[in-house]
């Protein structure tokens, strides 16, 4: 059961809450990414002026980052995560960055787990050079199931 679980919170309520999350944003994106910059400060301070989950704004800003810089945007072309690998390897790093603060704040391990399990699983550099990655970035893989089994244990479960 706790399989099940987890995996319909991963694969089934973390994409619609996602996705409302998106439709409701009044942010920009430098907002965003000055966020993340203090992930832990920025989602405590968000959590308490809007009485939600450190946990869920962490989630949020994380996707919604990342998707502003993985999708493309007609108006606003510009290179990103999906093609240009020197902003893809440094924006890698800033996640596993924020893996190793999450580690001190759990609150943050679900966001930063499944950005990294979403956007880097084939790794960085690597995965856009490959005309076919070789399998998953084992350093992603690895830091990405950490923090979400940090996560589990962060809410009470076993």
């Amino acid at each position: 059961m706790h399989l099940l679980g987890l995996l319909l919170l991963r694969f089934v309520l973390l994409p619609v809450w996602i996705v409302s999350t998106q439709q409701n944003s009044d942010q920009s994106s430098s907002e965003y990414a000055a966020c993340v910059e203090q992930l832990a400060l920025c989602t405590e301070s968000l959590a308490s002026a809007q009485g939600q989950s450190q946990e869920d704004i962490a989630f949020g800003v994380l996707q919604t980052w990342l998707m502003e810089m993985y999708t493309r945007n007609p108006d606003k072309p510009k290179p990103g995560l999906s093609d240009d690998a020197d902003i893809r390897d440094r924006v890698l790093a800033q996640v596993l960055q924020l893996a190793h603060t999450a580690a001190s704040e759990p609150a943050l391990a679900l966001g930063v787990g499944h950005v990294l399990h979403s956007f880097f699983w084939w790794g960085g550099r690597e995965s856009l050079d490959a005309k076919r990655p070789v399998g998953p970035s084992v350093v992603v893989a690895e830091e990405a199931f950490n923090l979400e089994e940090l996560a589990i244990q962060n809410a009470g479960c076993r």
